[in-house]
């Protein structure tokens, strides 16, 4: 398969106090043409640190990301993002809130209309268009997201816990929903998620970061058949792996925040006395 994004050595530092904090530490992976990839993490490791980098939203501190050999150094047009907030812009209609990006970049409005209205059928808004954002619900939200992020035409996108702002049920139907679009349009997905039963169901490979300072902790395909049984014993099996993976790493965490208790309490009897 043809590499599409490569991630290399990524390392990030965020200024605190009088010193520097690493949230990500020399992560590296490719994503391949028309893949679906996840990425799992304990919470607060940098997940989505990682992903504002891969859409240019953020700067590494040091390391690489490259689209098709290109280096990202600012938000590209080819790659969308779709984020759990929904980041819809209130005063704008539903179908203005899709066409926000052919707007932006020039495309003449009977254009991208056309775009915009064919992407709110696909996403099941059609007859929705003119209300505003006040007036849909959350799922309808995530979908008018998807719709902006699939109107640009892009290679690559990006989704940010994108049902983690929604009710299960609701989320269930989008994630079928976004894998029917997956599969329909032929990008490239990369879906950061807190949730192991989501990233089985949906990916073909999922990306196992460490506590932090994030390190790629493994790397790991997902060889089950499509459509995905949670209750089939070899789901069940393969989700239990990952959470014993992902249960090392905070138990790594808790054992380090004890460590620095006791040495900070050592070093306060030793100023006692």
């Amino acid at each position: 398969m043809t590499v599409c994004l490569e991630v290399e050595k990524v390392t990030k530092h965020f200024p605190h106090r009088r010193e520097r904090v690493c949230t990500l530490h020399e992560v590296t992976f490719d994503v391949h043409d028309k893949e679906f990839v996840c990425i799992i993490g304990p919470s607060g490791c940098g997940k989505s640190t990682l992903l504002k980098i891969i859409a240019g939203l953020d700067a590494p501190s040091t390391g690489e990301v490259r689209l098709r050999g290109e280096s990202i150094e600012e938000p590209h047009p080819k790659i969308s993002m779709v984020f759990q907030s929904f980041a819809l812009f209130p005063w704008r209609t539903v179908v203005q809130n899709v066409e926000f990006g052919l707007e932006a970049r020039g495309v003449p409005r009977p254009q991208r209309r056309k775009i915009a209205l064919e992407l709110l059928e696909m996403v099941g808004l059609k007859g929705l268009e003119n209300l505003y954002p006040k007036e849909i619900s959350g799922g309808m939200k995530q979908r008018v997201g998807i719709a902006r992020a699939l109107a640009v035409d892009p290679e690559v996108i990006l989704m940010d816990e994108a049902f983690s702002a929604v009710d299960e049920f609701t989320a269930q139907v989008l994630r079928s929903e976004v894998l029917e679009l997956w599969e329909e349009t032929e990008k490239t997905f990369l879906l950061v998620t807190h949730n192991l039963t989501e990233a089985i169901e949906m990916a073909d490979r999922i990306i196992v970061l460490s506590s932090k300072p994030a390190r790629l902790k493994c790397n790991v395909p997902v060889h089950l058949k499509r459509p995905r049984n949670r209750g089939e014993p070899r789901f069940l099996k393969f989700q239990k792996e990952l959470f014993e993976l992902l249960r090392e790493e905070l138990e790594n965490t808790i054992v380090r925040h004890k460590l620095r208790a006791v040495h900070a309490h050592h070093g306060l009897e030793d100023m006692e006395k």
